[in-house]
C-alpha cells in the first residue's frame, strides 16, 4: 500500500535520493514547478477570483491593458520567483538545507491556501484557532509531501494551472472588458438641432435633506451659491438617486438606464457602450473627469500623456493596495482591523486613514487617497477651467463632500487626520450617542458649504467666459449620507432611506433667467433624455428615463432604485430628526454656525465680563488641541476648530455639565457634556470660523451654572497648559516632573503595554502623530500621553480616538485607545537645527494605577520625520 501511494518510511527531513545527486536543470525545473503550482493555488488564484468580481478597483486605479497584463505576470511569475530562486540556490549549496527550505515553503503556501477560505467561511474565528488551523495544515502538507512521491508528481501535473488562472482572469472574467482598448461601437447621435455647452456635475455623498431650510426650500443663507444657481434653474426637490452605490449610480446617470439587481458590471464603456460619452463625444467633443469609473473610452476622451514615473507610481499603488487586500484575506478580521489599513471606505489608497497600520507599512502610507482627497476642490475647478469655448460635453464627478470631512466653509482645513470614518462611526454605523452624531453632521455641513463655494466658483468662471447663459448645467449627486444614532451611515434601511436616496437635482437650461420648482419625481436616469431634449437630438438606444423639462413626465408613484421600487412615504415624508437640526438651525451662515444648547443657549453672544466668573475651580480640560488652539490666527491656512476633550475635577455623578466656549471674550456656544467610553464629562464641538480674527485669538472654556436670569461661570483650566520635563532622582534614575514639581519615576514598560505610532505627517505648519496605546492586561488606555523634546513637553493629551480593530483584538475597553497630536511645526524645526535626527523626541504614558512608562520609538522613524519636516520647510 505504501508503495502504491508512493510513501516512504524515511525521516521527512532527509532529502530523497535524487536530491543527493548533482542537480540537473530538470531537477531544478521540477522543484520550481512544485512551488509555482502551490503559489498559484494559495496566492494568485484567490486574488484573481476576488479582483475579477470587483472591477471597480481597477477603474479607480485608472488601470489599463498594460497594467493588467503586467499584474498577471508579476502575480503568477515574478513574485513566486522570489521563493523559487532562493530554493534553487540553497539546493545547490546543500541538499539538506535545500530540502528543508523546500518543505518549509510547501507548508507555508498550503497554510496560506487553507487559512483564507477558513476566514471567509468563519469570519468570527479566533486568531489563535485560525493560526492553529494554518500551522496544522502546513505541517501536515509538508509531511505528506516529503514522504509521498505520488503527491509530488501530482503537484507537477497541475502545472498548466499556473497559466490557466491568469488567462481566465484576463480573458474569461468581467475584467476582460478592461482589455478592450478600442471603444465599443457607440450609438450614432445623428443630427444635433441645437448644439450648446453641456456641464454635468455629480457630487458624492451629498444629501438633499442637509441643504433644506425649515420650510423645505434651499437654505439660501447657508448655501448661497446653490440658491444662486437655483434662481435661474429648474429645481427638483423630489429627485432620487438610482442606487446607494457610486459604481452603480454613475453608469445609470451616463446611460439613462436603471441598474439591474445583482449586476456586477464594471463601470467602463465596454460594459456600458451606449452612454452619453460614446453618443455625444464624436460630435461635440468631451471634457470628462471620472474618479472611480471609466465610462468614456480613451478613443473619445482625450487622456493626458502619462509619464513613465507616473505610470510606475500608479503600478506601485496598485501593487500596494492588492497586497493589503491579500493580507486582509489571510488575516482574521479581529487582527486585520488592528493591524491593517481599512479597505471598506474606498476603492483605492487603502494605506491612508483607517484604523491601524503596522510600522513596517509606514513607507506605503503616503498614498493616492491622501493626494486625491487633499486637492479635491482644486481638481474640480481645474475640470471647469478645461471647458472648451465651443459646445462640448463636460462631465465632472468629484469626491466631495465625501469623507474624510476636513474642510471648513472657506475651504481651509481643520484636520489632516484623514481617517476613513469620522468620530462616532464604528463599522459604518453611527454610535447611539446623539452628541457625536450632531458634531459629525456639523462637520459634514461645513464641508458641504465648501462644495457650495465651489459651485459659486464654477458659475463665476463660466460667466467670465460667457458660457453660462448658453449652457445646459446639471448639478446632482450619486447618493446621500445619513446621520441617525444606531443606524448605518451609508447602507439603506427603512429609517434612513430619505437621507441616502434623496439628492439635489438642478437643471439650468440655455437662456434660462427665472428659476422653477417642480414636483416631478426625477432621478439620474432622466439626465440623458434631458440632454437629448435640449440638444434636439435623439437617444438611439432604449432608456428608462424621460426629459425632466418636457411638457409631460411620468407620474412615478413609486420611484425606483435599481430594479426595485422605493417606499414613497418613507422617501418623501421623512425629515431630519428635530434634535439634529435644533442646535444647527437653518438660516445661519456656515462660518457662523454653532451647535448651541440645549441649556443656557441664551448665553451665546454675551461677553464673559458680563457674568460672574470663578477662576479657582479645580476644573481641567484634557484635550489634544491645546498647543494648536491657544494663539491660533484666522489667516493661517490651518484652523484646528474641532475641539473635543474631557472635563476633569467635577463632583462624581453630578450629571452633565454645560460648557460655555468663549472666543476673544465672547461666548459663542454652549454644549452639554456626556459619558463616552469611560469619560464622564466628554464633549465634542466645532468652533465657528467667523469668530476668529486675523491676529492672535484666545479660546476659553467655562462651566455654566445658575439660571437664565443669573448665571455664573467657572473657568476651566487647559490641562495642556501644565508642562512636564525630564529629571533625575537621587538614585540617578530618570523621572518625569510636572509643572508643580511633582516627580514620577519611570516604570519598566512590560509586555502588556502595546502601542503603535501608525502615521506621521507634515502639512501647512503642522506635524501630526497618529497611533494607539493601551495595556491589554488591564484593558485600559493611559490617562495621559506626554511627548517631550530635549527634555521638555511639547504635547500633552490622552487617547480620544476610537480604534475598533484594537477593541476587537484586545477588548472593548480599549476602543478609545487611539491618539492624534497635531504639533506646530516650528517647535520641531528649532530642534532639528540642533539635532537633525530628532533623537530627543520621546513618548511617555501615565496609567491610572500610577505607572509612567516610555514608549520606545525607533530612531529610524524619528530621523525620517526630521527629514520630512526639513523637506516641507524647504518647500515653504
Amino acid at each position: 500500500m505504501l508503495d502504491f501511494l508512493g510513501l516512504t518510511r524515511k525521516p521527512i527531513l532527509n532529502p530523497p535520493k535524487f536530491w543527493h545527486r548533482p542537480a540537473s536543470w530538470r531537477d531544478y525545473a521540477v522543484s520550481a514547478a512544485q512551488l509555482l503550482v502551490l503559489w498559484s493555488f494559495a496566492v494568485a488564484q484567490p486574488l484573481y477570483d476576488l479582483l475579477s468580481r470587483n472591477g471597480t478597483f481597477f477603474t479607480a486605479h485608472n488601470a489599463g491593458t498594460g497594467d493588467l497584463l503586467l499584474l498577471a505576470g508579476v502575480l503568477s511569475l515574478i513574485l513566486p520567483a522570489a521563493v523559487i530562486l532562493p530554493a534553487g540556490l540553497l539546493r545547490a549549496m546543500s541538499s539538506q538545507a535545500g530540502w528543508i527550505f523546500h518543505l518549509t515553503m510547501v507548508g507555508a503556501l498550503v497554510a496560506l491556501g487553507v487559512v483564507a477560505p477558513i476566514i471567509r467561511v468563519l469570519p468570527e474565528i479566533s486568531t489563535y484557532l485560525a493560526l492553529a488551523a494554518a500551522v496544522f495544515s502546513g505541517v501536515a502538507a509538508a509531511t505528506v509531501f516529503a514522504v509521498s512521491k505520488f503527491l509530488r508528481r501530482l503537484v507537477v501535473v497541475l502545472l498548466p494551472a499556473v497559466l490557466l488562472f491568469p488567462l481566465i482572469f484576463l480573458f474569461f472574467s468581467p475584467i476582460s472588458a478592461l482589455l478592450r482598448t478600442a471603444a465599443a461601437d457607440g450609438p450614432n447621435v445623428g443630427a444635433i438641432g441645437r448644439p450648446v455647452p453641456i456641464v454635468v456635475v455629480v457630487f458624492d455623498e451629498l444629501s438633499l435633506l442637509s441643504l433644506l431650510d425649515e420650510t423645505g426650500g434651499l437654505d439660501a443663507n447657508r448655501f448661497p451659491e446653490l440658491a444662486r444657481l437655483a434662481a435661474t434653474s429648474w429645481w427638483f426637490p423630489f429627485a432620487t438617486a438610482t442606487s446607494d452605490m457610486t459604481f452603480r449610480a454613475l453608469p445609470a446617470i451616463a446611460t439613462g438606464r436603471y441598474p439591474v439587481a445583482g449586476d456586477e458590471a464594471i463601470p467602463t464603456s465596454s460594459f456600458y457602450p451606449d452612454n452619453v460619452f460614446t453618443w455625444l463625444g464624436p460630435t461635440l467633443g468631451t471634457n470628462v473627469h471620472e474618479v472611480i469609473t471609466h465610462l468614456c473610452p480613451d478613443t473619445i476622451c482625450d487622456t493626458d500623456v502619462v509619464s513613465v514615473n507616473d505610470r510606475l507610481d500608479n503600478l506601485w499603488r496598485i501593487g500596494r493596495d492588492i497586497s493589503i487586500v491579500y493580507l486582509h484575506m489571510v488575516t482574521p478580521p479581529r487582527q486585520a482591523h488592528r493591524l491593517l489599513p481599512s479597505i471598506d471606505a474606498a476603492w483605492s489608497g487603502f494605506g491612508v486613514g483607517g484604523v491601524s497600520e503596522p510600522d513596517d507599512l509606514d513607507s506605503l502610507i503616503s498614498s493616492v487617497r491622501e493626494q486625491q482627497q487633499s486637492e479635491r476642490g482644486n481638481h474640480f475647478l481645474e475640470a471647469i477651467d478645461h471647458i472648451p469655448d465651443e459646445p462640448a460635453l463636460t462631465f465632472v464627478h468629484t469626491l466631495l463632500p465625501h469623507i474624510p470631512w476636513e474642510h471648513l466653509a472657506s475651504g481651509r482645513r481643520y484636520t489632516f487626520v484623514a481617517r476613513d470614518l469620522p468620530q462616532g462611526v464604528v463599522d459604518e454605523t453611527w454610535v447611539p450617542e446623539r452628541p457625536l452624531v450632531v458634531v459629525g453632521y456639523h462637520r459634514y455641513l461645513l464641508q458641504t458649504a465648501y462644495v457650495d463655494s465651489l459651485i459659486g466658483e464654477m458659475i463665476d468662471r463660466l460667466v467670465a467666459r460667457r458660457l453660462f447663459d448658453d449652457a445646459l448645467v446639471i448639478v446632482t449627486a450619486d447618493h446621500g449620507v445619513s446621520f441617525r444614532p444606531g443606524q448605518p451611515r451609508r447602507n439603506l434601511t427603512q429609517a434612513n432611506i430619505a437621507d441616502i436616496m434623496r439628492v439635489p437635482m438642478l437643471v439650468k437650461l440655455p437662456g434660462q433667467k427665472v428659476g422653477r420648482v417642480s414636483a416631478r419625481r426625477v432621478s439620474g436616469v432622466d439626465i440623458v433624455p434631458t440632454i437629448a431634449d435640449v440638444l434636439k437630438a435623439k437617444v438611439t438606444w432604449a432608456v428608462d428615463g424621460s426629459s425632466m423639462v418636457a411638457a409631460s413626465f411620468p407620474r412615478r408613484e413609486s420611484p425606483r432604485a435599481g430594479s426595485g421600487a422605493l417606499d414613497a412615504s418613507a422617501l418623501y415624508e421623512a425629515t431630519l430628526p428635530s434634535w439634529l437640526v435644533t442646535g444647527l438651525r437653518a438660516g445661519v451662515r456656515a462660518d457662523e454656525m454653532v451647535n448651541t444648547g440645549p441649556r443656557f443657549a441664551e448665553l451665546a453672544g454675551t461677553e464673559v465680563v458680563a457674568h460672574w466668573v470663578n477662576r479657582d475651580t479645580g476644573l481641567t480640560l484634557r484635550s489634544n488641541k491645546v498647543s494648536l488652539l491657544q494663539g491660533v490666527a484666522s489667516d493661517a491656512p490651518f484652523l484646528p476648530l474641532h475641539l473635543s476633550g474631557e472635563i476633569l475635577g467635577s463632583k462624581p455623578s453630578s450629571g452633565p455639565l454645560t460648557l460655555g466656549i468663549a472666543i476673544n471674550g465672547v461666548i459663542k456656544l454652549t454644549v452639554d457634556t456626556f459619558p463616552w467610553n469611560g469619560n464622564e464629562h466628554f464633549f465634542s464641538v466645532m468652533l465657528p470660523e467667523a469668530a476668529f480674527k486675523e491676529d492672535i485669538n484666545r479660546v476659553e472654556v467655562f462651566a455654566v451654572s445658575g439660571s437664565a436670569q443669573e448665571t455664573s461661570l467657572a473657568a476651566v483650566r487647559w490641562e495642556g497648559a501644565r508642562s512636564f520635563r525630564l529629571g533625575v532622582d537621587s538614585r540617578g534614575m530618570e523621572t518625569l516632573v510636572t509643572s508643580t514639581g511633582h516627580s514620577v519615576s519611570l516604570s519598566v514598560r512590560g509586555p502588556t503595554v502595546k502601542y503603535a505610532l501608525d502615521r506621521t505627517y507634515v502639512k501647512e505648519g503642522i506635524v501630526g502623530l497618529v497611533g494607539w496605546v493601551g495595556d491589554i492586561a488591564t484593558g485600559q488606555p493611559p490617562e495621559t500621553i506626554v511627548i517631550t523634546l530635549s527634555g521638555s513637553s511639547i504635547a500633552v493629551g490622552e487617547p480620544m480616538i476610537e480604534r475598533a480593530g484594537v477593541a476587537q483584538s484586545f477588548g472593548k475597553t480599549l476602543l478609545m485607545s487611539g491618539y492624534s497630536f497635531e504639533i506646530p511645526r516650528v517647535d520641531l524645526e528649532k530642534e532639528i537645527n540642533v539635532d537633525p535626527t530628532l533623537s530627543s523626541l520621546r513618548f511617555f504614558v501615565q496609567f491610572d494605577d500610577g505607572r509612567t512608562v516610555e514608549l520606545e520609538i525607533p530612531q529610524a522613524r524619528k530621523t525620517a520625520l526630521a527629514r520630512e519636516i526639513d523637506s516641507e520647510s524647504l518647500h515653504n
